[in-house]
């Protein structure tokens, strides 16, 4: 596989390091974020008092891995019993919760533990995840990542070579 790529095998190896680093971290990060979103989201359900806030909860932490749909599959229906049953007030709140909280939760912590366990800026991470969930959906998770993982091993590679040449 890594015959193709014109480096001394050390700067391979370096390279694919730093590719096993990422994607275990955007791996991780996303059991992570689902634990968080499932969390927050009983929170709000239990804290409306809103039936099967548990199971709800749980069901979040299974979806939310999916872009831009994930705790939404959930919530949105929840939101929607809630107002139809004439508890206008309650599914304003609940709709604020899911939509502030939890909907929001991934934008900011995703960057945060995926600059962390990459050892990179954190905003540098933040706009390399959050452009690529846009361009490619649930590909952009690891795509993001990786791009600006890789580019920064290049860059490393390159300032080696010019500070010895």
């Amino acid at each position: 596989g890594t015959a193709l790529i014109p480096l001394p095998e050390e700067k391979k190896e370096q390279l694919l390091s730093r590719v096993r680093d990422v994607l275990r971290a955007v791996v991780n990060g996303v059991f992570v974020i689902a634990l968080l979103q499932g969390t927050l989201a009983w929170a709000g359900l239990a804290l409306f008092r809103v039936p099967f806030a548990v199971l709800l909860g749980a069901l979040c932490v299974v979806l939310s891995p999916i872009p831009f749909v994930g705790s939404a599959l959930v919530w949105v229906p929840v939101v929607l019993y809630t107002l139809l049953s004439g508890a206008a007030a309650k599914a304003a709140a609940l709709a604020l919760w899911f939509a502030l909280v939890v909907g929001t939760s991934d934008n900011f912590v995703r960057p945060i533990l995926l600059g962390t366990q990459m050892k990179l800026p954190i905003p540098l991470v933040f706009i390399g995840v959050i452009g690529a969930l846009k361009a490619f959906g649930f590909a952009g998770l690891f795509i993001g990542p990786l791009v600006i993982a890789l580019s920064i091993g290049f860059l490393d590679i390159i300032r080696e070579r010019s500070r010895k040449g």
